[in-house]
């Protein structure tokens, strides 16, 4: 009421108000606070009717956005309204306020569900392919929704490959329309099936040398209302996984390669193969852990922290065949015992000195947790764990109809307590690294 007569004098009796919209924590949402004479000049304005509202319902409507304060927990919004009369309350100056819950459309990702593989371990694994290359094995992820009513369908599908700190490595799907993408399947009303590996388009992520270990995928989904508006969900990341890179080019392979490939290795593991240089030109590689850490046939090989191996020596003359080396060193060794050829003594001492010097330097490095050796399979001349016994003890005796016949190779030998032998190891070397003394991390 003191609107227009007193307000247009700038009078004395300058009235005051305030309203203060607060949550349970008191934690301000909104708050303003006027003298009447000042809203002439300022919001809200005085109107001819002497209220500040607007149009036809003389109303003044504030969007007051929450989300900050409901991220958690629910939250209790409080209203406090004051007006103030100067003076005298012959006219006195009111505030009528109120609180109203606007209902609005809302896209939720409600859940993301990893598939699994055939692996030894637990499925947590991911290969990341070099630049340019894309993968043989496909992963994907469930996603369930819920949507508003006035949305038909999921238009747009945004995933993206992140670090643990969530900044992007790559834009796997770009707001891509599910019915226009052989990589996106409708599986229900309220749920996709998302390949987030990379078929069709090649990976764009700098991996040489790899940066990350821990990895995760980020979903976002949108619809359009039958108003013709955008509705965007929050971004919903999946659980930490665990990142798999091609080992370090240039290094020298045995053996035949699986499909998917079989040299992908943790980020620490890459690390560790490219400050040992020295050790893969005594080697040669044969596998690894397979795309995605699928099982190869081992007993392990899921972390991408295994190493096959050849033997430290060769005994054949134009190719390397785990299998065909460890037949050749059985074949010498029985013409050492029979006949004693001077050429098989030397071969077989050649390959015991050698096996022992790079066994122990190789199991003393702070990172090798154990190192997988041969034993030596028994043959109707040779006992089992014929090799293990030349290894320690320098000497292997046999009996051949009825004579004792023995080979020496030199001294004793101690190995390290890291160093293990068994039969499954016969053509092949295990490098099993120690995962807490690698740099997986981030």
């Amino acid at each position: 009421q003191e609107y227009p007569f007193w307000v247009n004098q700038q009078s004395i009796y300058n009235d005051v108000w305030f309203l203060f919209v607060y949550t349970s924590t008191g934690s301000p949402v909104h708050f303003i606070a006027r003298a009447v004479n000042s809203q002439l000049f300022v919001f809200p304005t005085w109107q001819t009717n002497s209220s500040t509202g607007y149009g036809t319902t003389g109303q003044i409507i504030e969007n007051l956005d929450v989300s900050p304060f409901t991220i958690y927990s629910d939250t209790t919004l409080n209203l406090l309204v004051s007006a103030t009369n100067i003076g005298d309350s012959a006219v006195h100056t009111s505030v009528s306020a109120s609180l109203v819950i606007e209902e609005v459309d809302v896209l939720t990702i409600t859940k993301v569900t990893p598939d699994s593989v055939e692996t030894q371990g637990d499925s947590t694994f991911y290969s990341i392919p070099n630049s340019g290359e894309t993968h043989f094995f496909q992963r994907s992820f469930t996603i369930d929704f819920q949507k508003p009513d006035s949305c038909s369908i999921i238009n747009k599908v945004k995933v993206e490959l992140q670090d643990n700190s969530g900044n992007i490595l790559d834009t796997i799907h770009n707001d891509v329309n599910p019915l226009e993408s052989t990589e996106i399947t409708i599986t229900s009303a309220s749920s996709l099936r998302i390949q987030v590996t990379y078929d069709g388009s090649a990976s764009s992520v700098s991996t040489g040398p790899p940066t990350v270990h821990t990895i995760r995928y980020s979903f976002r989904l949108s619809c359009t209302t039958d108003s013709d508006i955008d509705v965007v969900s929050e971004e919903f990341k999946s659980g930490e996984k665990s990142a798999l890179w091609r080992m370090p080019d240039g290094l020298s392979r045995v053996g035949g390669r699986d499909v998917g490939l079989d040299d992908w290795c943790s980020k620490g593991t890459y690390e560790w193969m490219q400050s040992n240089s020295a050790l893969w030109q005594k080697i040669s590689i044969n596998d690894i852990s397979g795309e995605h850490a699928l099982d190869l046939g081992h007993e392990s090989h899921q972390y991408g922290t295994d190493i096959s191996t050849y033997h430290f020596v060769n005994l054949l003359s134009d190719e390397q065949q785990g299998t065909k080396n460890y037949l050749q060193l059985v074949e010498k060794m029985t013409l050492a015992l029979l006949l004693g050829d001077e050429d098989a003594i030397a071969s077989v001492t050649n390959f015991i000195t050698i096996s022992r010097t790079e066994y122990t330097s190789l199991a003393n490095m702070p990172e090798v947790q154990l190192l997988f050796t041969p034993t030596g399979k028994s043959t109707q001349l040779l006992k089992q764990g014929w090799i293990w016994e030349l290894m320690t003890t320098g000497s292997l005796s046999a009996i051949s109809d009825g004579v004792v016949l023995t080979v020496s190779v030199g001294g004793t030998w101690t190995a390290p307590s890291n160093v293990r032998h068994n039969n499954v190891h016969n053509n092949h070397l295990l490098i099993k690294l120690k995962r807490s003394m690698l740099n997986d991390s981030p």
